[in-house]
Formats: structure tokens, sequence, C-alpha cells
């Protein structure tokens, strides 16, 4: 209960402690500007990562064997069915 009291009050100061890191920032201090700009996501001292890849995997799903071609398909002249 003492740690739950301990880090909501941490909690609680964040925005406080944020705004001296930006005048500290803002006054020349570089630490204080890179840990700004790493919180916010605009700095990775790690440097450029590759974007991240995607794979889309559908299972149970079997692929059509043969394409259905244009051709192949039914013509119907709209104007020659009866209604």
């Amino acid at each position: 209960m003492v740690y739950n009291t301990a880090v909501t009050q941490v909690d609680m100061q964040t925005p406080a402690i944020l705004n001296g890191v930006v005048s500290r920032a803002v006054r020349g201090r570089v630490d204080a500007a890179r840990l700004a700009l790493e919180i916010t996501g605009r700095h990775n001292p790690k440097g450029d990562q590759a974007a991240p890849t995607v794979v889309v995997a559908i299972d149970g799903i079997s692929r059509p064997q043969t394409p259905v071609q244009i051709a192949d398909a039914e013509v119907v002249d709209a104007d020659a069915v009866e209604r």
C-alpha cells in the first residue's frame, strides 16, 4: 500500500517533471533536450531501425486452382432477358 501510494504521487508529478525537463532543454542542456525528444518518440538513440515486416497468413482457405477468365464467363444480353 505504501508503494502504491508512492507510485501514485510520482505519477501525479509527471507533468511537472516533464515541464522541468523542457525548461532545462530550452536553456541549452543537451541531455535534457535529448531526454525530452526520446520521451516524445522524436529521437531514437539507437538510430533508425528498419520497418517491421508484416506477413498476412490465412489458414484454412484454399487457393483457387484455375482462375476464372472473362472469356469463360457467360454473357447475358440484358435486353433479351424477359422479365
